[in-house]
């Protein structure tokens, strides 16, 4: 999720495994330090499901693109080993040793609206 983005990403590795179809767009990307990048990419509209079903979000647009930022780094940390996460339940196994890439970015304003309590995720943010 990333509250400074307004485009939602997905990569083209994950548009192609789940077989999806969409219109070639020109996505020009603004990043920090003032760099710009720009190509042709698919957009195409999906929903977000939660794993136990329970959460479905309305269609939202998203562009495909190469790779989203840096892989994020191994997590060497292992719970059994620290006594005040004992409790807690992760959706990972512990300790995490190969970095992982991110496949989808949440833009705003669907960031804003799934953060926010009794808000329902619509491309209209008044809503």
């Amino acid at each position: 999720m990333d509250s400074g983005s307004n485009t939602n990403l997905l990569t083209n590795r994950i548009f192609n495994k789940l077989n999806l179809k969409g219109n070639l767009v020109h996505l020009r990307l603004n990043v920090a330090g003032n760099m710009q990048s720009s190509s042709k990419q698919y957009e195409c509209m999906i929903q977000l499901q939660t794993v136990t079903g329970d959460f479905l979000t309305e269609l939202l647009p998203v562009t495909t693109i190469q790779e989203i930022g840096a892989p994020f780094p191994p997590i060497p940390i292992d719970p059994k080993f620290h006594s005040h996460l004992f409790d807690l339940t992760f959706t990972e196994q512990y300790p995490i040793h190969q970095p992982r890439v991110f496949d989808f970015l949440l833009a705003e304003p669907y960031y804003s609206q799934l953060m926010l309590p009794d808000q329902r995720l619509s491309f209209d943010p008044s809503i």
